[in-house]
């Protein structure tokens, strides 16, 4: 009997009301299948839904279900229109590097980071070419900064290098908001083996070395923060729900949930903040009531 859009619209407007304001709050949008929503239709038709994660308070803003993985563009173009992203740095994966999208976020007075890969191959190859040069110099002439990151058995040293964007006219004109090029070298040893490997982004952002490396690292918070404990803590992949609507509802419950549980200042993991909501009254209420 719930009204989905109204849920949607209830998280959306509470969420906004949670954000802090800052100068450039980040913005991370991605997709992810729930792998147990399949309906009769059969493994192909499980629900896929897009969500826009600010990974500076740690909290989901919005979430548009897609009949399919492949309409995720257009439904990302859809729920930008639903988001305040004025002043704002708008962060996606390769598969939303379009013309289109870009534009309407450049509308909005917002800014973007999107990373460029085979599906736009001719851009692509400008930016390694644009770096060419700098990488024959060892990248010592252009803006970079270093970080360094260990967990889960491994170590990484994060390089992450801006220039500005000269793209080839036919390009430039393709692409007219882009205003700076951003590669980030990874350099992983995982159990005495080590890989190097660099991922180019294209944006809208002047030359600022410490926001280009935060957005692309914070971009990554949406899987880490979001779809990992959605999956781990609340084990969405395994419920089995075909209906869709009723999993709609069941995934927006959960993000909220997650909100409420990011929010509540109690020093703890989700998990422990769970079980201690479980076992005391008085700590449930003021996981709900604040």
């Amino acid at each position: 009997m719930i009204d989905t859009e109204i849920l949607v619209m209830t998280l959306f407007s509470w969420a906004n009301r949670l954000r802090e304001a800052s100068s450039k709050p980040l913005i991370a949008i991605d997709g992810k299948t729930l792998r147990g929503a399949v309906n009769q239709h059969g493994a192909n038709n499980a629900l896929h839904l897009v969500s826009a994660f600010d990974t500076e308070q740690g909290i989901v803003l919005y979430q548009q279900d897609t009949q399919t993985k492949d309409n995720e563009i257009a439904t990302v173009q859809a729920l930008l229109h639903m988001l305040d992203i004025k002043n704002t740095v708008v962060t996606f994966d390769a598969l939303h590097c379009q013309r289109e999208t870009l534009q309407q976020i450049i509308k909005a007075k917002g800014d973007y980071v999107v990373q460029v890969k085979g599906n736009q191959p001719l851009l692509r190859q400008a930016i390694e070419m644009q770096f060419q040069p700098h990488w024959d110099n060892d990248g010592v002439d252009i803006l970079s900064i270093e970080e360094d990151d260990k967990g889960h058995g491994r170590k990484e040293r994060r390089t992450t290098f801006q220039i500005s964007a000269k793209l080839p006219q036919a390009l430039a004109k393709k692409w007219p908001s882009a205003k700076s090029l951003i590669a980030v070298e990874r350099q992983r040893t995982c159990k005495g083996i080590t890989t190097i490997s660099t991922d180019y982004y294209l944006s809208s952002l002047p030359l600022d070395i410490k926001l280009a490396a935060k957005a692309v690292r914070q971009h990554w918070h949406i899987e880490n923060q979001q779809h990992w404990v959605l999956d781990v803590t609340f084990r969405e992949d395994c419920s089995r729900i075909g209906d869709h609507e009723n999993a709609k509802k069941m995934a927006l419950f959960r993000r909220i949930v997650l909100n409420l549980l990011e929010q509540h200042p109690l020093k703890a993991s989700k998990p422990t903040k769970i079980r201690k909501a479980a076992w005391s009254g008085d700590f449930r209420s003021e996981i709900f009531f604040g």
